[in-house]
């Protein structure tokens, strides 16, 4: 089973040449393949992270009266292989995701399902990017 150690929690101290420290906060078990890409949305509310059996899993955080619980929220599965880049959209109600056949897919992360298929390319899509404006994806193959 893989296991994702995350989010560690980052502190940052006033004053010159202050180093942030970091604390372990969870850990996050599900896969049983590797984890090659795991991204926060913008509001830093879900985590998303693709993995070599083509699923993407997006958790969402819980505040706990003992702090924070990560709990899935949705498994996306079309992928047919390793999942190795995504992005969410800046509003984060969709993400951007790239395998290792010709194409991108957008997905809904509401709703848990594939919004659309980017097929366009010619060879293996290198990686992904959303637009900071929410107008714009970008896809490199």
């Amino acid at each position: 089973m893989a296991v994702v150690d995350a989010p560690w929690q980052i502190a940052y101290e006033e004053g010159e040449k202050k180093v942030p420290t970091t604390t372990y906060q969870n850990s996050l078990s599900y896969h049983g393949s590797a984890v090659n890409v795991i991204r926060f949305s913008p509001s830093g509310e879900l985590l998303a992270y693709g993995a070599d059996d083509g699923e993407l899993i997006i958790w969402k955080m819980h505040n706990t009266d003992s702090g924070q619980v990560w709990k899935i929220l949705n498994t996306l599965s079309f992928h047919r292989k390793d999942v190795l880049d995504l992005e969410s959209s800046t509003d984060g109600t969709f993400l951007i995701s790239r395998s290792v056949h010709n194409s991108c897919l957008i997905w809904d992360v509401n709703k848990g399902s594939v919004h659309q298929i980017v097929d366009a390319h010619f060879h293996y899509v290198q990686g992904v990017a959303w637009d900071p404006l929410n107008k714009y994806a970008a896809s490199l193959c």
